[in-house]
C-alpha cells in the first residue's frame, strides 16, 4: 500500500493530522522541516529536512514508498542569508520569483507531482477542524452585510496578488487587511482602531484557493 507524507510545520496541527490519518489507515511517514517542526512524532518514521532542501525533501517521500504528501504547519521565514536552497529549490524559486507564497507552493506542488507524488488536501485528515462558510458570531443587519460583501470584494481583488487572507472592515471602511503578520497579529493590531460606539466591526476571512 502507499504511504502518506507529511510535511510539518511548526504547531500541533502536524501531529493531530498525522495521528488521524493513521486512525483512518494511512502509512505515514514525517517529513520535519528542521528548525520549525516541533511536535512530537516519536510514533513515526521520521525525516529531518532543512528548509530549502527540496530535492532532499522528494528525494526522502519517494524512496519511503509515498505517493501523497500533506503540507501543514507554520513556517517562519528566516533571514535569506541563512536560506540555503538545493540546486531543485534554486530552480523553482527562479519559477516563482516575484509570484507570492501561493506560487511557489504550486510549484513545489508541481515539481513532487513530476515524480509522481500528488499533493492532498490536509482537509480530510481534519474533520471539524475548518471553519465552515457562514457567520461565525452573532446576526448580521444590512449594514453589516454591506461590510461582509465589501470585505469579500476586497479579498476577490487581492487573491490574484497573493496578499492576505482577512480583512477587518466597520462602517463600510476597511479598517485592516492581513499581512505578514498574520490573522492574530492583524486583529490584535487593529484592536485599538474599532469604535465600539459604532456598528459592530467585521471580520472577513477566506482560505486560500
Amino acid at each position: 500500500m502507499a504511504r502518506l507524507a507529511v510535511i510539518a510545520g511548526k504547531g500541533a496541527l502536524p501531529a493531530t493530522l498525522a495521528d488521524n490519518a493513521r486512525s483512518l489507515g494511512e502509512d505515514v511517514v514525517i517529513i520535519r522541516i528542521a528548525g520549525q517542526a516541533d511536535a512530537d512524532f516519536s510514533a513515526f518514521e521520521a525525516f529531518d529536512v532543512r528548509l530549502g532542501a527540496v530535492g532532499r525533501a522528494r528525494d526522502l517521500i519517494r524512496d519511503a514508498g509515498c505517493d501523497r504528501v500533506v503540507m501543514i504547519g507554520k513556517i517562519s521565514r528566516p533571514p535569506l542569508s541563512q536560506l540555503k536552497p538545493d540546486a531543485a529549490a534554486v530552480k523553482l524559486l527562479a519559477r516563482a520569483v516575484g509570484r507570492g507564497d501561493d506560487a511557489l507552493l504550486r510549484v513545489i506542488s508541481d515539481f513532487l507531482a513530476e515524480a509522481g507524488i500528488e499533493t492532498v488536501s490536509p482537509e480530510q485528515f481534519l474533520p471539524g477542524a475548518m471553519m465552515p462558510a457562514g457567520i461565525a458570531t452573532g446576526m448580521l443587519d444590512d449594514a453589516m452585510g454591506e461590510d461582509v460583501n465589501r470585505g469579500s470584494a476586497v479579498l476577490d481583488a487581492l487573491g490574484g496578488h497573493d496578499v492576505g487572507q482577512g480583512v477587518v472592515l466597520q462602517d463600510g471602511r476597511v479598517i485592516a487587511i492581513e499581512g505578514a503578520e498574520g490573522t492574530d497579529g492583524m486583529l490584535r493590531r487593529i484592536a485599538p482602531l474599532i469604535d465600539p460606539a459604532s456598528t459592530p466591526a467585521i471580520f472577513v476571512k477566506r482560505r486560500k484557493s
